[in-house]
């Protein structure tokens, strides 16, 4: 342990030592960056050591500070942007702007000058409460500094003071149009002359020396034009018209000429068969044809049909027999209606290259239906085994009606 002397030059060492890093770290020049940035390329928060982050861009930009909300950066002012370090900033458009990032150990005034305060910086989200302590602008009235306020929607309170100028004047709408004032005029190519409107509001036009749109209701036309007495109605059948409206058929009228030119025209009338080809000798299909015989089943066929209460299990099965090979060639198995749609898997056991499933739907209304018939016969695994058709128990379904057909060979 030290002694109470010893523990005051202690303290009064460090004390120089802070004093002498602080005076080196102030002297640390800023470090400068550029960079592009949108509101897809973002920019890395990098204080590069330094105690301060600030930004300057060209143009007028909103950067996107994710969970912070945004903050709009002024047209060429230094802005401080001291949020967490490695929070990566986007602006608000897909347009890229070239930006400056600078770490300083300094606190800047704004734009760069002197007339902003260093010491009550303060950086906010658009539209958050005014700080207490904060750099504002203002305008002068002559003497002092004023400050500029803004209504609930943002937009700048301006007070235009009556009689306020020579130059300019404000006006109610309808009002006499002033003796003096500013108005909206335009050059006669020397000289500014006002615009004039009508009683209505309608800006009078003098179309001296220009085409100008013409409206009429009667125009004069020349000899021969369409006119309504050059358009009669459709003429009658059998009466010639002046006008040629239509083709009539007059006697003495010059013929209509129909030109077939070698293709085959449509018949209008009766039209005369005087022979057809004979039928040959033998029998003839003539709009149907009939069938004598089937090809018979290649076995001695056979049949399962079983029945099951609600929700419960069955089988039918095409019994196996010895040194032959069963075969099923369909099987169809229905239920009944449910209470609420329910679903299961109907299998055959038995087949070549393993089992078959076919999905089984019961509905409300309908209940369910599965009816295959095989485009080939489907052989059993091997010769003396059975082809069993397995209904599971679904929990809620109803009564069912199994059948499997097929033969043995």
């Amino acid at each position: 342990m030290c002694s109470d002397e010893q523990h005051s030059e202690n303290m009064a060492a460090l004390a120089r030592i802070e004093k002498q890093n602080d005076i080196l770290i102030r002297g640390r020049p800023p470090i400068d960056r550029d960079a592009n940035i949108s509101s897809t390329t973002g920019v890395i928060l990098d204080y590069k050591d330094r105690k301060h982050v600030f930004i300057w861009s060209q143009n007028a930009i909103t950067l996107n500070l994710n969970a912070l909300g945004s903050i709009g950066i002024p047209v060429e002012t230094w802005t401080n942007i001291d949020f967490t370090p490695g929070l990566e900033l986007f602006t608000t458009t897909s347009t890229q702007y070239m930006v400056r990032l600078r770490a300083t150990d300094e606190l800047m005034a704004l734009g760069g000058s002197s007339g902003g305060s260093s010491s009550n910086a303060s950086v906010s989200a658009t539209g958050s409460a005014v700080p207490a302590d904060a750099t504002f602008l203002g305008a002068t009235d002559g003497t002092d500094l004023q400050p500029l306020s803004v209504d609930s929607s943002g937009y700048l309170e301006v007070n235009v003071k009556a009689g306020g100028g020579s130059g300019g004047t404000s006006s109610t709408f309808g009002a006499a149009y002033p003796s003096t004032g500013t108005a909206i005029g335009a050059s006669n190519g020397t000289d500014m002359k006002a615009l004039t409107v009508d009683a209505s509001g309608y800006l009078e036009v003098n179309g001296s020396n220009v085409t100008q749109p013409v409206s009429a209701s009667a125009l004069p036309l020349p000899t021969g034009a369409s006119t309504a007495a050059k358009q009669p109605a459709i003429g009658t059948a059998g009466t010639p018209s002046a006008d040629v409206v239509s083709i009539q058929g007059e006697s003495g009228m010059t013929p209509v000429k129909v030109d077939g030119s070698g293709v085959t025209q449509p018949v209008s009338g009766t039209v005369g068969v005087t022979s057809l080809p004979a039928i040959p000798p033998g029998t003839n299909a003539i709009g149907s044809v009939s069938v004598s015989s089937f090809p018979s089943t290649p076995g001695t066929p056979i049949t399962a049909s079983t029945t099951g209460a609600a929700a419960a299990a069955t089988t039918a099965t095409l019994a196996a027999a010895s040194a032959v090979t069963t075969y099923i060639t369909g099987f169809t198995v229905i239920a009944g209606a449910v209470t609420s749609e329910v679903e299961g898997v109907v299998t055959i056991t038995g087949t070549v290259t393993g089992t078959l499933s076919y999905r089984l739907n019961e509905t409300v209304a309908a209940g369910g239906v599965i009816n295959i018939v095989f485009p080939q016969p489907v052989p059993a695994s091997a010769a003396d085994t059975a082809i069993v058709v397995n209904v599971p128990a679904i929990t809620g379904g109803g009564a069912t009606s199994t059948v499997a057909t097929g033969f043995q060979a």
